[in-house]
């Protein structure tokens, strides 16, 4: 009886055989009403904080996500995961979204009141780069642009040393440095092992024939750095990983000072 009654009951005696076989009780209420009482607003509150970080990008915690989130919690996780991956999918067509489309065929993307996007799939490329990718090349209402996407079944078949496959940015880790942007590393300033403040630079990204400085999200140590000068990043490639300072080594730079 926990997903309710049927209209006139179950039928006995199905229902006395069975609830005597699992050594169980009736329920002849309403199963909602005997549920523990929940703080929908503390949950709500925990989940902006967690995921106020994509804000910036348009997604927010609505009342119908906090309802999912309590009565899905690793449903809702991996949701949220993916928006933070990949952003708001939902103006994408379904069959476009489940599909690949074919070159030549266009969709359609409203991305604000009377700001549509015509995007067409012009052609992809046949080759692979090092990384498993191929170039994918769509006109966007009439400006060409190229993306570079990873093959998912070229790379499986082919998951040895010619193809490196670029680890990713984890959004909602302050301690990733992630490529804001696609283009190729012209500098590392850091290495492994090196302090850095919050903000401070650390690497240079050229993409379209113009310098980004790249800083980090937080002061701590350089515990790994990922690309070589030269490498062509994807945007949310991780270029490097930076962890707190432990209170013993602050303690013994405080005493060296």
């Amino acid at each position: 009886g926990q997903l309710g009654q049927p209209v006139g009951g179950f039928p006995e005696p199905l229902r006395s055989n069975v609830l005597k076989k699992a050594g169980l009780q009736p329920i002849n209420d309403r199963p909602g009403k005997n549920l523990a009482a929940f703080d929908f607003k503390k949950l709500g509150e925990d989940l902006r904080e967690k995921w106020g970080y994509l804000a910036k990008e348009g997604i927010h915690i609505s009342d119908k996500d906090v309802i999912s989130a309590a009565l899905y919690p690793a449903v809702f996780e991996d949701y949220m995961k993916f928006k933070g991956q990949y952003g708001e999918v939902k103006e994408i067509p379904t069959n476009f979204f489940l599909a690949p489309a074919d070159p030549g065929e266009a969709i359609n993307v409203n991305v604000d009141v009377g700001k549509t996007l015509r995007i067409e799939l012009l052609q992809t490329s046949q080759t692979l780069n090092e990384k498993g990718q191929r170039e994918v090349w769509f006109d966007m209402n009439g400006v060409l642009r190229i993306a570079r996407i990873e093959d998912k079944k070229a790379a499986a078949v082919l998951s040895g040393p010619n193809v490196k496959k670029a680890p990713r940015a984890d959004k909602s880790n302050p301690g990733h440095v992630g490529a804001p942007m696609p283009g190729t590393i012209v500098a590392l300033k850091k290495k492994v092992g090196d302090k850095v403040k919050k903000g401070e630079a650390v690497a240079t990204l050229s993409a379209m024939k113009m310098e980004t400085v790249v800083s980090s999200g937080k002061a701590g140590r350089v515990t790994a750095v990922h690309p070589v000068e030269g490498d062509l990043l994807a945007a949310g490639d991780l270029i490097c990983e930076i962890e707190d300072v432990s209170a013993d080594e602050k303690l013994k730079e405080e005493v060296r000072a």
